[in-house]
């Protein structure tokens, strides 16, 4: 991968099962003729957009280059293929696979998402966007591409050729670039994304030092193949939130709890305080003002004492009793202005927010103000975070 040829290892799927075991009621679920089944529904479904083409890559006619090109299926096919085996075989369980088309972000950009597959957990799907990426949501990424070893960023062989190497380039960046998205609007670890080119498949796992990927595997025509294929997908829907890579110091807010409410209530205020240059009215700032040194060790809000707050934000709530005081909607603390005009722009509607806890300590965010670039990369992000 030459993007990251500093920052990859590659291991045997065996080796790769370190990361995702294979739970032990594999063998039960997936018996040798189920195995024989699965294999046999990829093999049919890909081949009937064939047109007579052989189940294995032919060398088809030159281009001006002298290069050989490949007939395959479109990656579209490739994600109908599996989402119609998927729902035949249950091959997804706590489950979905989810497909969309996603534009590039803009004319220039080299890196073109066209097709965007991931597997949401089932409960999350209520809360998607039908047609939308949701970035936000995604367990496993996915990525499809034709087939054919000028779309493998991981085959080294014929790399003098421009064409061959150009190609591998980009499908390197397109990789990246999912796995950026899902670490910009998530709070991972690691990240583990399959990369299916064609009939073969690779397994991957990001996390900000590098990636980690497995040897191709033919899944269609190699029973021995399809049996490891099914081993990653049942071990993934298997692992627990923090072994499929969510950071479990980040806990999401739901719509509608404690934290929630709160936070749609204090990103407004028309009582804070002008930070531009001037002369300042001696009267000017509330005997309530937050100067940060006197709020560092403030006593506990009496919002929680008299009922009006839960101590866990991610609690439901009574919106005839919580939140909706005289008193916390019409007089909640002044800040500078910037600091509120920053944490409401931050409570984006279809933004996930999480609670994180630092040092001890919680704090509510939206999207993040400020993000380093780059999937490899030092990571570190900036909030205007409300301390519960």
């Amino acid at each position: 991968m030459e993007d990251y040829a500093t920052t990859t290892i590659h291991m045997t799927p065996h080796q790769f099962k370190d990361y995702i075991p294979t739970p032990d009621d594999f063998d039960s679920v997936y018996t040798v003729e189920r195995v024989r089944q699965v294999a046999e529904a990829f093999r049919r479904h890909l081949a009937t957009v064939r047109s007579g083409v052989d189940s294995r890559w032919e060398e088809g006619e030159e281009d001006k280059t002298g290069s050989a090109v490949e007939t395959s299926p479109m990656e579209e096919t490739v994600l109908t293929t599996w989402a119609e085996v998927g729902r035949m075989f249950s091959l997804f369980p706590g489950h979905i696979l989810q497909g969309c088309e996603v534009e590039p972000e803009n004319d220039s950009d080299e890196v073109h998402l066209v097709v965007n597959a991931a597997l949401l957990y089932a409960s999350d799907c209520d809360s998607s966007m039908r047609n939308g990426p949701n970035w936000e949501l995604q367990r496993l990424s996915i990525v499809f591409r034709p087939g054919g070893p000028t779309e493998d960023p991981f085959d080294k062989s014929d790399n003098d050729n421009h064409r061959t190497m150009m190609s591998r380039r980009r499908i390197s960046r397109l990789l990246a670039a999912r796995a950026g998205k899902i670490f910009a609007y998530q709070h991972r670890t690691k990240l583990f994304q399959i990369f299916v080119n064609g009939e073969r498949f690779r397994v991957l796992r990001w996390d900000r030092s590098g990636v980690i990927v497995t040897d191709a595997v033919d899944y269609a025509n190699d029973l021995a193949g399809t049996r490891l294929l099914l081993q990653f997908l049942y071990g993934f829907c298997k692992l627990s939130d923090a072994a499929q890579g969510l950071d479990h110091t980040a806990v999401r807010i739901r719509t509608g709890s404690c934290g929630w409410l709160c936070m749609e209530v204090l990103a407004c205020s028309s009582g804070d305080v002008d930070h531009d240059e001037r002369s300042v009215a001696s009267d000017e700032f509330s005997a309530n003002f937050a100067f940060p040194e006197e709020t560092r060790d403030a006593p506990e809000s009496p919002l929680f004492e008299n009922g009006l707050l839960h101590h866990d934000p991610c609690a439901a709530c009574n919106p005839s009793t919580d939140h909706y005081s005289t008193t916390l909607r019409h007089d909640p603390l002044p800040v500078w202005k910037y600091m509120r005009a920053l944490f409401r722009e931050s409570l984006d509607q279809n933004s996930v927010r999480y609670q994180l806890t630092v040092g001890g300590q919680h704090y509510l965010v939206g999207k993040p103000i400020f993000e380093a670039s780059g999937m490899v990369s030092r990571a570190t992000r900036g909030y205007i975070a409300l301390e519960w």
